[in-house]
């Protein structure tokens, strides 16, 4: 696993204008330089009304794209509090992902698998700009 983060102290440069973090550039920003890159397979049920056994199988699509990656350890203070549970994995996507972040569809990240269990989309300006997924392993 690549351990990228921003270092304490660091200033990320803005303009002036407060359309730069409402339109998501900014925080899409940040993904692109910190983040990692993630296969995003999107899982689509396909059934049968007609077929009492649902024999069909789901069909996949896989999308690649960049996720900054969250891992809480027992060290750190969100788990100590008891917000999140150690060995927690929080993928943040871009907007333009959106369609893609669904519970249920699958995350390859860091040499495994994982199902989105949750997502949070933060929105701002009637958009989302920051999609967050909690994932567990598959």
């Amino acid at each position: 696993m690549v351990d990228k983060t921003i270092p304490a102290g660091a200033e990320i440069a803005a303009a002036t204008t407060s359309s730069i973090l409402c339109n998501g550039s900014l925080l899409n920003n940040i993904i692109d330089d910190f983040g990692q890159q993630v296969v995003i397979r999107v899982v689509t049920q396909n059934s049968d009304p007609n077929d009492a056994y649902n024999n069909e199988a789901p069909t996949t699509t896989d999308y690649r794209t960049i996720a900054f990656a969250n891992l809480y350890t027992q060290t750190d203070d969100e788990v100590k509090e008891g917000i999140f549970e150690g060995g927690t994995v929080i993928l943040n996507f871009k907007n333009t992902d959106d369609e893609y972040i669904q519970t249920g569809n699958l995350v390859w990240y860091d040499g495994k698998w994982f199902e989105i269990s949750s997502v949070i989309r933060h929105p701002a300006r009637e958009m989302n700009f920051l999609i967050q997924a909690t994932v567990r392993r598959a």
